[in-house]
């Protein structure tokens, strides 16, 4: 009898003490070294081993204006890799990208992003602007606001949270046409091979026809509702399907997982469309030893 109060007061414990989000369990070799809720919206996608392919005709328009935005949580600490690209090993458009390090001597995190496109006066090589910074660890396992813009005077800008880079101002003339697909979490470099994809979270990804940002703002607390210049939207709350209005639903290749709020907890979900072939390539795939200076930027021509 005794025995069996004792087993139910032990389940009592554990339903009532569960956390409320659930945590990123990694690897030592990887980890963050804390717990990281990766609550966001309604949910979010998590980029394990895989990414996404949206088949789009998306191009940047320079007399209107271009934004290429997402939200994203890094879940490795180490690494370099592509947010958003319209680029290949033969055609450039555009590129969102980031590198991020630590630093075992000063205990300090490095993250740098950098937002490209192609310019056909240097031959469809790549004008860029890149923000850097040194964080804690506490700052480095947040939410970041991410967005690439270019205004309809070719100036281009990145925002990090709302706040413009203060790298030179970046002129962009008549940008280069990729007639590719939009890769998601990674680099499409052919029909077969893939690199530079990510480890972690993302949220809310928006491509737009118009420069929506020109000074630093606050950013969005809440998830982007499609307006007349959305080209594409995807909230990834358990499905990759563009609610632009404008049908360009991703389809998933390798591991993705959804990332579920439901009520009080959050529940990983593997995705159900996971596609076999082509998949990232262990070969082509950028690995960043911790510790080491200088930056190894192997997505940014």
């Amino acid at each position: 009898m005794k025995k069996g109060i004792f087993f139910f007061f032990f389940l009592f414990l554990l339903v009532t003490l569960k956390p409320a989000t659930a945590q990123i369990n990694l690897p030592p070799s990887q980890s963050l070294g804390i717990g990281t809720s990766y609550a966001h919206y309604n949910g979010s996608i998590n980029f394990v081993e895989g990414y996404l392919v949206a088949s789009d005709s998306t191009h940047i328009n320079h007399k209107l204006g271009f934004t290429a935005e997402t939200w994203f949580l890094p879940s490795v600490a180490s690494q370099s890799g592509t947010l958003i690209s319209k680029s290949t090993g033969t055609q450039n458009e555009f590129s969102l990208d980031f590198e991020s390090r630590f630093d075992q001597t000063s205990k300090k995190y490095s993250i740098q992003y950098q937002f490209s496109a192609a310019d056909l006066s240097l031959g469809c090589a790549m004008r860029t602007v890149t923000y850097q910074q040194q964080m804690s660890q506490n700052q480095f396992v947040q939410w970041n606001h991410v967005a690439g813009v270019i205004d309809g005077r070719g100036n281009m800008y990145l925002f990090i949270n709302g706040k413009k880079a203060t790298t030179p101002l970046t002129i962009l003339g008549m940008p280069c046409v990729a007639n590719n697909d939009i890769t998601i979490g990674g680099r499409k470099l052919n029909d077969t091979t893939v690199d530079n994809y990510i480890k972690g979270f993302m949220d809310d990804l928006r491509i737009s026809s118009t420069a929506r940002y020109s000074t630093d703002f606050a950013p969005p607390t809440g998830p982007f509702i499609p307006d007349a210049n959305t080209q594409i939207l995807y909230h990834f709350d358990n499905i990759v399907t563009d609610t632009s209005g404008n049908n360009h639903t991703g389809i998933q290749y390798g591991t993705v997982f959804f990332v579920l709020v439901q009520v009080s907890s959050i529940t990983p979900t593997p995705s159900a469309t996971l596609r076999a072939s082509p998949t990232p390539s262990s070969a082509t795939r950028p690995t960043p030893t911790p510790g080491r200076g200088g930056w190894s930027l192997s997505p940014f021509r």
